[in-house]
């Protein structure tokens, strides 16, 4: 099987089910003979044999042998809206108070970023040498390095030994000469190592995830990051359900059939329960290891989304 980067066709396929015209849109995970593993989705049937991918941050930008192959039923898998959607259903509000979409948005928000945080997802990236022993990260890395956030976590050179060769920890570093504060200067740097011009280097990086309105999101569309992911943004915003309630005046609770104070209670423990959940499902274990940042410590992040600032439980004088 052969991939052709410049216009994203898998072709010279032999599969045991060849592909079909109704394999649009499904997925398609491939490993080429380098070790790295990539996905997308099927764009355009051409043959029993070859299809078109959509454009996605994980292709391959050069061409070369899959080794393997696996096409993906994904009739299960979720767009935007239906993380949203999920989040709603795992609120029960019998005074109808569900938070308004822009909070669901923003909670959605930040449990994506703690969840990548707390379950990187990796991709590798491969590099050709050029001569030097500094590489500038912003330009051999491209859209995959993102300042205060990438991290890499590890490095294979020269890439084609078998055995593959894992550098030491020593053998290769971050360098930041201080000429700038956003990031754009930073150096991996190899001491001792100087990849030529006929060599390549492959980085093995946690990536930002991103789940857009509007788009791919740039980590695998399975049920288990759905469901750890909706489950950590529903005990967010049952937190704030909770807030909403606790802050409800007396003289509304005469006048309200609903019992607003058991609502307080309620959301507290349904937050606890969702936040457990997650807990188990990511660390195997109900509370999350030490040293990982509890969920609900986290800021308020810079999203379009988000007008919520402080936490009730953990304002910024206890943080």
């Amino acid at each position: 099987m052969i991939w052709t980067a410049s216009n994203k066709t898998i072709s010279g396929a032999i599969l045991d089910v060849p592909f079909a015209a109704d394999d649009v849109g499904k997925g398609v995970t491939f490993r080429m003979s380098a070790g790295t593993t990539h996905w997308s989705r099927v764009l355009t049937y051409l043959s029993p044999s070859s299809v078109v991918l959509r454009d996605h941050t994980s292709l391959p930008t050069s061409s070369g042998t899959i080794v393997e192959l696996i096409l993906l039923d994904l009739g299960e898998t979720h767009n935007y809206q239906d993380y949203l959607d999920e989040i709603a259903s795992r609120l029960q509000d019998t005074a109808n108070k569900l938070p308004e979409v822009p909070h669901r948005q923003n909670a959605l928000a930040r449990a994506v970023y703690k969840y990548s945080r707390d379950k990187p997802q990796f991709v590798n990236a491969r590099v050709a040498g050029n001569g030097t022993q500094e590489y500038l990260l912003s330009s051999a890395l491209g859209g995959l390095w993102v300042y205060g956030y990438t991290f890499i976590e590890e490095i294979e050179y020269p890439v084609g030994n078998r055995p593959r060769t894992i550098l030491a920890r020593d053998e290769w570093e971050e360098v930041d000469d201080g000429t700038a504060q956003d990031g754009s200067n930073r150096l991996l740097s190899f001491p001792g190592l100087t990849p030529t011009s006929a060599q390549f280097f492959k980085v093995k990086l946690g990536i930002q995830m991103n789940l857009p309105e509007i788009g791919e999101q740039n980590f695998p569309n399975t049920e288990e990051n759905f469901t750890n992911i909706t489950a950590l943004a529903a005990s967010m915003c049952c937190r704030r359900m909770a807030a909403f309630y606790a802050n409800t005046s007396e003289s509304s609770m005469t006048a309200d059939v609903v019992n607003y104070g058991g609502q307080t209670g309620k959301y507290l423990q349904m937050a606890a329960q969702f936040l457990e959940e997650y807990n188990m499902n990511v660390f195997g274990q109900p509370d999350a290891p030490s040293g990982v940042r509890p969920a609900f410590v986290d800021v308020d992040l810079d999203f379009p989304a988000s007008d919520e600032g402080d936490y009730l439980f953990h304002s910024r004088g206890t943080r």
